[in-house]
């Protein structure tokens, strides 16, 4: 069997974060989602979602009832031992348009404080370019630097599930390439059950995908 990141973190269950983590759960990684709204966890650990979409409730029942999916709304327990730290979380307008990383800030943060050795952190938040570089002095952590980049997310209104399985582009991000637990082709190339192009929903290559 080809290796995968186990287990991974997805922090942030809105939107992008919890069709991701309900996703990568299908798939065969062990996933864990965190969120600090517990009203939220609480309808989702019932088998209901706060969005409507296509196949979502009832792959959310299924990775919750086989255990690959965990809902956890304490960063440490969430964060602890995982592989790769996967951030979803909101970043709203500010009101002179540009987006408030401040979330996005916070849970970097929090990620490089529970990182492991081999810890990749992951931002697939809707960010700027050059969020990256800007997020840097904050993965510094007991004189080592901790793997960042950001993964784009392709995902419309309505068709969530499929765009994550068949995404309309993939991405390597330059700054996993020396990364090689996530590089190789046994780790993104087999996140995949049949039928779906990427572990990542996004994450592979540059090239877009041949039509079906």
């Amino acid at each position: 069997m080809s290796e995968r990141p186990n287990p991974l973190c997805v922090v942030g269950a809105g939107y992008v974060g919890l069709v991701s983590a309900v996703c990568l759960a299908d798939s065969g990684v062990d996933v864990r989602l965190l969120d600090i709204d517990t009203t939220r966890l609480a309808v989702l650990r019932k088998g209901g979602t706060p969005i409507h979409e296509p196949l979502l409730n009832e792959l959310l029942a299924s990775v919750l009832g086989s255990g690959r999916l965990t809902l956890c709304d304490d960063g440490a327990v969430a964060m602890r031992g995982a592989e790769v730290i996967m951030v979803a979380v909101g970043t709203p307008p500010l009101a002179d348009g540009r987006a408030d990383l401040t979330q996005v800030r916070a849970a970097v943060t929090e990620a490089v404080r529970h990182a492991g050795l081999d810890t990749v952190i992951v931002i697939k938040s809707t960010v700027p370019p050059g969020t990256t570089e800007s997020l840097r002095s904050l993965c510094r952590h007991k004189g080592r630097q901790i793997p960042l980049a950001v993964c784009p997310e392709f995902l419309a209104e309505g068709s969530a599930v499929r765009d994550f399985r068949q995404p309309p582009q993939r991405w390597t991000p330059l700054s996993l390439t020396s990364h090689p637990k996530l590089m190789t082709k046994s780790s993104i190339g087999s996140w995949h059950r049949p039928g779906m192009a990427s572990g990542w929903g996004g994450c592979g290559s540059t090239s877009p995908l041949p039509p079906p």
